[in-house]
């Protein structure tokens, strides 16, 4: 379900600033588990780290 309908989004002026869809707490945790992960590797072999992208 869309956190804001597109009309709403634009009528306040909130296009970009609040996501397109309301997340659980258990995705967003996923999610962030998900980015730790990516940035320390990153840190560690970014030749990896790009080959997973490409």
């Amino acid at each position: 379900m869309p956190a804001f309908l597109c009309v709403s989004s634009k009528k306040f002026g909130l296009v970009g600033i609040v996501p397109p869809v309301v997340q659980t707490i258990d995705l967003q945790a996923a999610q962030k588990e998900k980015r730790h992960y990516l940035m320390n590797l990153f840190g560690r072999n970014r030749t990896l780290f790009y080959c997973l992208f490409s």
